[in-house]
């Protein structure tokens, strides 16, 4: 004979038990976690490519950064790519046509191909493809917006010669913009890295890899900090970096138990797919 219980969970433990839950994500704020790096004790909130993946604009989109400076956040994370004829392109995809009206690759076109190349998206369609002058020049950015360049190759073996000319254009450009002292540039090329360290040593220089190669390159070459997916590092990795002066950027966070995550790392930066709820507790 089978037999239906009915179980009650007491109203007042059930009570409780969900606004623990309901606190642990909506009502953190900075002083519930006892932050300690080499960024003054602050995490710096970053939006990954303006609003993140989960943004109701394109990534990397004007609209996407506008949204994101608006809201508040320290800093916005562009990809950037650039085009035979040395103009950096606002654009995260190995192939234009993930993400774009255009076909084949940044490298292979020269920008007067891609000044008509639009985001696909469905909600707002129209939003342009810029390059970085123009994006820095529509942008109001202010001289404490953190900048975070993601310099994207997407090409194994660069020239020495090629290699020459994109660090020179890149260091111009941010000498043109007057951003010297605001902008980090993320590299996964050790060697372009090296290129642009040795024409403008000052620059805040990332390497962004799996832990354990991006801290023995940059320590190696003296660079400035390391940017990792924060599925792949650990808070004891992060105080190893700390504990030899190196920065630390963590990116991937997309929701709000991702967020809480990540800073109890205690990384300096975030970059973050949840910009509004990081931001909320941040700042």
């Amino acid at each position: 004979m089978s037999r239906n219980y009915k179980f009650q969970f007491p109203k007042g433990i059930f009570i409780a038990t969900i606004t623990s839950v309901l606190f642990s994500f909506s009502a953190c704020t900075k002083k519930d976690f006892k932050i300690k790096n080499l960024n003054g004790n602050e995490i710096e909130v970053i939006g990954h490519g303006g609003m993140g993946v989960k943004g109701l604009t394109p990534l990397n989109s004007l609209k996407s950064f506008e949204k994101a400076i608006e809201l508040g956040a320290d800093g916005i994370e562009l990809d950037i790519q650039i085009t035979k004829d040395n103009v950096f392109v606002v654009f995260h995809n190995k192939k234009l046509e993930d993400g774009s009206n255009k076909e084949g690759r940044v490298y292979e076109k020269k920008w007067s191909e891609l000044e008509d190349a639009k985001f696909s998206s469905a909600t707002i369609p129209q939003q342009e493809v810029l390059s970085l002058a123009e994006l820095l020049g529509c942008l109001e950015v202010s001289s404490d917006l953190i900048l975070v360049f993601d310099i994207k190759t997407y090409r194994f073996g660069l020239a020495e010669s090629t290699m020459n000319a994109y660090s020179k254009a890149l260091v111009a450009l941010i000498k043109e913009e007057g951003i010297e002292n605001q902008v980090l540039l993320e590299f996964n090329d050790v060697e372009f890295a090296k290129s642009v360290q040795q024409l403008r040593p000052d620059l805040k220089i990332f390497v962004y890899n799996e832990f354990t190669y991006a801290f023995e390159k940059a320590i190696e070459n003296g660079f400035y900090g390391i940017t990792v997916d924060m599925d792949q590092v650990s808070a004891t990795d992060v105080l190893k970096a700390h504990e030899n002066n190196l920065r630390v950027a963590l990116f991937g966070p997309d929701s709000k138990s991702k967020n809480i995550e990540a800073i109890k790392m205690q990384p300096d930066y975030i970059q973050s797919d949840a910009l509004k709820h990081l931001d909320r507790i941040l700042n």
